[in-house]
């Protein structure tokens, strides 16, 4: 009597070694399409932010409480504090551009009727790297705007210490202190029309 041949799992085996195979061909092509893991940054947003605000900090205590000391004079013409912000800045615009985070801002220019409204701006405070350049733009105009108040105020001998405290973070308010205070002192003491009347900026 002849015997059945065996039944081989030949075929299966065969069957599972290719798919296997494929299997492996796909995440092998997946892995090299994903995008690799962000490099590590320059200056991350959040150092930026808060060594910025921790810095000036210092800075606004030595201009306000001893404006007349060395070391307010060395603040006050020295470049370091703006050299030091427009560095920081670069990198960060830098490092936003590279990660596409300044699209956003094209997009929102580009739709724009004619100018951007609040809300689309809002928007775009929701990326750290552009949060961290508005918030580096505004600790250096108030620093400058309480730098000219500083100056203005040894120049005319006008007290500027609050005037430069609420520079720090609302700097309209503190021009504005500066200019009332001014205008003030000028009228108690009397002055002349031209030394009351002169501008602030003149040496700035």
């Amino acid at each position: 009597m002849l015997s059945r041949p065996k039944r081989t799992a030949s075929v299966p085996r065969k069957r599972l070694i290719v798919e296997a195979g494929k299997r492996a061909a796909a995440a092998a092509v997946t892995a090299a399409v994903a995008p690799q893991a962000a490099a590590p940054l320059l200056l991350p947003p959040e150092l930026a932010f808060s060594t910025a605000t921790y810095l000036m900090v210092p800075t606004y205590i030595i201009l306000s409480f001893f404006p007349r000391s060395k070391l307010s004079a060395a603040i006050l013409d020295s470049p370091v504090v703006p050299l030091a912000f427009g560095i920081a800045y670069a990198v960060l615009a830098w490092q936003a551009w590279q990660a596409g985070s300044l699209e956003a801002v094209r997009q929102v220019i580009a739709a724009a009727q004619p100018l951007p409204d609040a809300a689309s701006l809002a928007g775009l405070f929701q990326h750290k790297a552009l949060a961290a350049l508005a918030w580096l733009h505004l600790l250096m105009l108030d620093f400058l705007t309480a730098r000219a108040v500083v100056m203005d105020g040894l120049r005319h001998l006008v007290p500027t210490c609050h005037s430069v405290w609420l520079c720090f973070m609302v700097g309209p308010l503190g021009l504005l202190s500066h200019l009332a205070t001014r205008a003030a002192v000028h009228k108690l003491r009397k002055d002349k029309p031209a030394v009351a009347s002169s501008s602030m900026w003149g040496d700035y």
